[in-house]
């Protein structure tokens, strides 16, 4: 009889192993996981978005730890490629340069994999009204000693900036030697900058009305520089973005549309992040209430992430399999 119970013992001891292990597995997938997400800078959207997906990680996941710092659209391609952050923010154009390794990246980013398209980003040019120029055409005929804010080296507005001056024939060195000057400054260095009038025009991609230039407007006069059409369909062809437009009447006292460029500001995520935390991520992200906390951030959330498709589409680079588990399952037809 004790024999017997002794084995029963065992067998049971045996069995109770046997199933903590299988638990223990199942939770690794995704508890005690640690997250790092790399967004834009405190002043703009995105670093909020970010903090806000952070939280519902860290309130649905228990266990999983996550931090939020300031990166650029660039860099955090990088940084997702190599697992330094988990996940991040960038451009549709960037994440497609980044996938098929192409400028500005040296090596292709296999890993990093795409979630949402949660608004569009467009390039604005904002310029003190008093200043005598209409347009980077006059910056080149008058050679006009602007003083301008390009944004942080390395970042996507930096980037875009540089190419835009380059297909008006402008270089940095030629703004200098006219005798203008260029900051490589955050946007919100750059509003303070321009509220002093130490600079008289900044750039930014940004979703509108964008509240930084809606922030400067407040103090200072502002016209937005329109680009031409054939420098949009060179940096369309060249550099994969889009001819967009900003509507007229966006900002106080701009009463016609502005003619630009920009493309679709996307969450991004390192292939290997746990596919249940991602497919609760997008369902969360595209349901009303991830719309309604997002939206409160950002109201240009609410026209992507209120319909998968658009959520879906135009990424740049290919969805994480948890995002497409979630957009295939509400029906909507992933390439």
């Amino acid at each position: 009889m004790k024999k017997t119970v002794g084995l029963a013992l065992f067998f049971f001891a045996i069995i109770v192993v046997a199933l903590s292990a299988c638990g223990n597995e199942e939770s690794n997938s995704s508890e005690a996981f640690d997250i790092t997400l790399t967004m834009g800078e405190q002043s703009g959207s995105m670093y909020p978005i970010g903090a806000a997906i952070g939280e519902y990680i860290g309130n649905t996941f228990e266990g999983t730890r996550r931090s939020v710092v300031v990166g650029g659209a660039l860099a955090n391609l990088e940084l997702v490629g190599r697992n330094e952050a988990q996940m991040g923010h960038s451009s549709s154009g960037l994440s497609y340069a980044a996938f098929e390794g192409i400028e500005p990246f040296d090596n292709q980013l296999e890993d990093v994999t795409t979630i949402a398209k949660v608004f569009e980003s467009l390039f604005h040019i904002g310029v003190i009204a008093s200043a005598e120029i209409d347009s980077f055409e006059d910056v080149k005929e008058k050679q006009y000693p602007l003083t301008i804010s390009v944004g942080n080296r390395g970042t996507e507005n930096e980037l875009l900036t540089r190419r835009a001056l380059e297909e008006y024939g402008i270089t940095y060195d030629d703004l200098e030697e006219w005798g203008g000057r260029v900051e490589f400054v955050s946007m919100g260095d750059a509003s303070s900058l321009i509220r002093d009038g130490h600079i008289e025009a900044v750039t930014s991609l940004a979703g509108y009305p964008a509240a930084p230039f809606e922030e400067i407007m407040s103090s200072r006069d502002l016209k937005f520089l329109s680009l031409s059409e054939e420098v949009m369909e060179a940096l369309s062809e060249k550099y994969g973005y889009q001819a967009m437009d900003i509507p007229a009447n966006t900002y106080n006292n701009q009463a016609d549309t502005v003619n630009t460029v920009g493309g679709g500001v996307v969450i991004i995520a390192n292939k290997n992040m746990p596919e249940d935390i991602i497919y609760e991520v997008t369902k969360w992200m595209n349901s009303e209430a991830g719309n309604n906390t997002l939206g409160n951030i950002n109201a240009g959330v609410n026209d992507f992430l209120s319909d998968p498709e658009k959520a879906s589409e135009g990424l740049g680079a290919p969805l994480h399999p948890g995002a497409q588990r979630y957009y295939e399952e509400v029906g909507v037809v992933v390439d």
